[in-house]
């Protein structure tokens, strides 16, 4: 079995304006769920791990609701694991919405993208969800380096700053996507 772990399905009218631009620009396409799993039968892939993103903070939107990965799974269940998103700064409230999303709406795993929600990983605050995510046997996805996307900091996706993480939280299993996007030589 194919697994692709990092596929995004964000049909364009959920996307806030300036992330529509920048996907016209830069992605065109559609993809929609069935356009995705289009793509996935194109190259023989069997499953794809979707993920939410929870920019609700640093970008004044949830462009991708854990309830809409949720829902997308349990329509295209033979096709699709979904990952969650939280904003870690929220810390114990984070980890409270991370175990809803794990225990009752059957997501799989938790996707970070230090850069577009503006945290550092190693910050303390964001101790609670990796407790929790530990706790709860998931991996956490971390976008890792330079996104290209307005409104993001390189500075966040450095991925040094898991070794943080891993060292505190050595039963938890982290992938960074992306292989550090413009840091992997220095890492």
């Amino acid at each position: 079995m194919i697994i692709d772990s990092h596929v995004h399905v964000c049909p364009r009218e959920m996307l806030p304006p300036v992330l529509r631009d920048f996907f016209d620009r830069n992605f065109p396409g559609d993809y929609s769920p069935k356009s995705v799993i289009s793509r996935l039968d194109r190259h023989g892939i069997d499953k794809t791990v979707i993920l939410a993103l929870d920019w609700a903070r640093s970008h004044h939107v949830k462009a991708l609701s854990n309830e809409y990965v949720a829902e997308l799974v349990q329509e295209y269940r033979d096709r699709f694991i979904g990952f969650a998103s939280v904003d870690p700064l929220k810390g114990e409230a984070a980890a409270d919405e991370l175990e809803f999303a794990i225990s009752d709406l059957g997501l799989r795993g938790l996707k970070l993208g230090p850069a577009f929600q503006l945290f550092y990983p190693n910050e303390q605050r964001c101790l609670p969800v990796y407790k929790r995510a530990e706790d709860l046997q998931i991996p956490i996805l971390f976008h890792g380096g330079w996104t290209g996307f307005p409104n993001t900091s390189v500075k966040f996706g450095y991925p040094l700053f898991l070794d943080d993480v891993a060292m505190h939280f050595p039963k938890l299993s982290i992938i960074v996507a992306h292989l550090g996007g413009g840091f992997s030589e220095r890492c």
